[in-house]
């Protein structure tokens, strides 16, 4: 008994469930589906390229700056299927844990346990919208090679010593990281803030200011990439003829929206979950009937705008307006400025999004937690608002929120540890939290089963 109670205590469980269930379940993804079959043609002969270092190289000159994790979606997809499917649950895990490590949190098993749960139910159908290989190397393996170049430097900070290989690792991960756009957007606002408290504490490690030249290199790369402006024109010819003549207001207010609808009026679980834990912070510290108010009002939200949102249509399809509105031309255009209504979406969606930022502070209160949680927040969030300063916003789905949304889960696990000490969250208020977070996984779980070959 003493000894299964030590493996049920043990730190490392969660991560090994969450593997193991997840390598399960991507056992059976189609991992030729969608552009996965173009990049493994590449390595087996098959596609107009003669190897992977041709491909890489027109695509610099005619489509992107994306030679690395190109480079990597042909060498993986080119191997058996089922060294992605072992690898890529691997890369959550890894998610996972640094995501508790960087917030102090991996000897905490419950916490574990939340962050392992929170990135399962993260919306990983999107991730085969074009290929399970290449939008999972492009998007998400970039994610986990960044927390990989930010463990060091929270190591470094902690006081421990890091060797001079790990930190030529550190900055070889912030190379593969930073050939994603929004990774290395994500990725150089974290490291400028560890570098900020490296500095105060005078424990800068030598491998952050590398890490952020090489991110500053990584852009300067992207912006002179000729394929890059090459695939802007043809995404403008295809799918935004009109994108010249945006402003760069409008452009901002494309983007918010497009960012915040991502997370509002989708079935965003984390999201729900976040608004959750931000409600019961609220109902915790205050009495005041409008703080209470202003803490259920998202919860709400992203209950009926969110996740009950096909039901809500079905029952009352007059709201319809309501998701129809959000558009790549923006919410309120020249044809439909004259209608009044035109304007509910936007205005609600920003009085929303208003009052949840409101509601962190409330739940934090002026701590350095609250710092840290809104700037993880507006930094995740700039990463999907700034897919509306590329023309690719016409064609862009679900999956480009991928760095917002695991930014939502390190706010979560920020108000995690603001609430664990908490003895006023009874044991009712616990199971609850616990029977949602469950059905969440069964569905989750029902949803990528489905997605089998």
């Amino acid at each position: 008994m003493t000894r299964a109670r030590k493996v049920l205590q043990s730190p490392w469980l969660p991560f090994l469930v969450f593997y193991l269930l997840f390598a399960v379940l991507h056992a059976g993804f189609s991992t030729q589906s969608g552009d996965d079959a173009f990049y493994s043609n590449v390595m087996h002969g098959f596609a107009e390229w003669r190897n992977a270092w041709d491909m890489v190289a027109k695509h610099y000159q005619m489509w992107s700056a994306r030679q690395i994790t190109e480079f990597t979606a042909c060498m993986v997809g080119g191997l058996s299927p089922w060294v992605w499917r072992l690898l890529n649950p691997l890369m959550a895990v890894f998610c996972a844990f640094g995501t508790s490590y960087l917030l102090h949190l991996e000897r905490d098993v419950r916490a574990n346990a939340l962050v392992c749960v929170l990135y399962f139910i993260h919306q990983w159908p999107y991730m085969a919208d074009a290929g399970w290989v290449i939008t999972t190397v492009i998007y998400f393996w970039t994610a986990a090679l960044g927390i990989l170049a930010l463990l060091l430097a929270a190591r470094t900070l902690r006081g421990n010593r890091v060797p001079v290989w790990a930190g030529i690792a550190a900055c070889l991960a912030t190379v593969f990281a930073a050939n994603g756009e929004q990774t290395a957007l994500m990725l150089t606002a974290l490291l400028l803030l560890y570098a900020g408290v490296g500095i105060r504490r005078h424990r800068l490690p030598w491998f952050v200011p590398v890490q952020l030249v090489i991110c500053a290199a990584s852009f300067v790369y992207m912006f002179t990439c000729p394929g890059s402006a090459a695939r802007m024109e043809g995404e403008m010819i295809s799918y935004y003829k009109n994108y010249s003549m945006v402003t760069f207001f409008q452009k901002v207010e494309i983007g918010v929206s497009f960012a915040m609808r991502n997370v509002i009026f989708t079935r965003n679980f984390v999201f729900f979950f976040l608004c959750l834990l931000v409600c019961t912070a609220v109902f915790l510290r205050y009495k005041s009937i409008l703080f209470r108010m202003m803490a259920v009002w998202p919860l709400l939200v992203a209950l009926f705008g969110g996740m009950l949102h096909r039901e809500v249509l079905g029952l009352f399809p007059q709201l319809s307006f309501w998701l129809e509105a959000f558009s790549p031309n923006g919410t309120v255009t020249l044809a439909s400025s004259g209608n009044p209504l035109s304007f509910l979406p936007l205005l609600f969606l920003y009085a929303t999004f208003c009052v949840f930022v409101v509601d962190v502070y409330l739940a934090l209160g002026h701590t350095a937690d609250t710092l840290l949680a809104l700037y993880v927040f507006f930094c995740g969030a700039a990463t999907n608002a700034a897919i509306a300063f590329t023309s690719a916003i016409g064609v862009s789905g679900e999956r480009t929120a991928l760095i917002f949304s695991f930014s939502l889960i390190g706010v979560c696990m920020i108000l995690y540890r603001s609430l664990r000490e908490e003895k006023r969250v009874g044991l009712p208020a616990k199971g609850v939290f616990s029977a949602l977070l469950c059905a969440a996984c069964i569905y989750q779980t029902y949803s990528l089963w489905e997605m089998w070959i």
